[in-house]
């Protein structure tokens, strides 16, 4: 299966670890003595360490557990939440389709692509947004499921990039600037980013 080779190469493991950071307030004036038994109060966070891990060999060692990895911060040990397989992990992606006139001849097979490679890699839990590079960057569809992501790839016009009526959400120009250097179809995997994005894009 296509998302199973995507992940051959290597086999990622996401280790969980609170991380604990101190706030304290800073003054002009001289540090006065702290008493020792004055509480520390502290915030802290889950946060998603990726790691790969492989042998001698170069090839990935499966079936570590938690128990396997320690991981340290300024010198003191971590606690470790939980660890994971990559595959276990929800995927929100961003399909990037060139609709330019230049492509035109293409376009199907463009369309094609996408649908097989929604079909094939997505899961019921992960989800993609689509967009469109023309003369303007457009926002087709935020994150969704694999099904209503395929409808909305299935729904862009030939020519979009001249023909695609003035509608949608705009990017900022630094986006369309990114956007634009990519290929026809760009797979872009950052879940914190696409959420941001759809907050930024949306309509007031």
């Amino acid at each position: 299966m296509l998302r199973k080779h995507l992940f051959k190469t290597a086999f990622s493991f996401f280790a969980l670890i609170a991380a604990a950071a101190a706030v304290s307030a800073q003054s002009p004036s001289a540090t006065p003595p702290v008493d020792d038994d004055e509480p520390i109060r502290i915030d802290s966070r889950l946060i998603v360490v990726p790691v790969s891990v492989v042998d001698a060999n170069g090839q990935p060692v499966t079936g570590l557990t938690q128990a396997d990895f320690q991981i340290s911060e300024e010198g003191r040990r971590q606690q470790i939440e939980s660890v994971g397989s990559a595959d276990s992990v929800p995927l929100d992606i961003a399909l990037l389709f060139d609709v330019s006139a230049s492509t035109d001849a293409m376009f199907r097979f463009q369309q094609e692509t996408a649908v097989k490679f929604l079909k094939d890699v997505l899961r019921a839990e992960d989800r993609a947004a689509i967009f469109t590079i023309g003369e303007k960057a457009l926002l087709v569809s935020g994150l969704a499921q694999a099904g209503p992501a395929t409808e909305s790839v299935l729904a862009i016009p030939v020519a979009a990039g001249v023909l695609y009526p003035n509608w949608g959400i705009h990017l900022r120009p630094e986006w369309a600037a990114l956007l634009m250097s990519a290929s026809s179809i760009v797979v872009a995997t950052n879940a914190v980013l696409l959420k941001r994005a759809e907050s930024m894009f949306a309509p007031h």
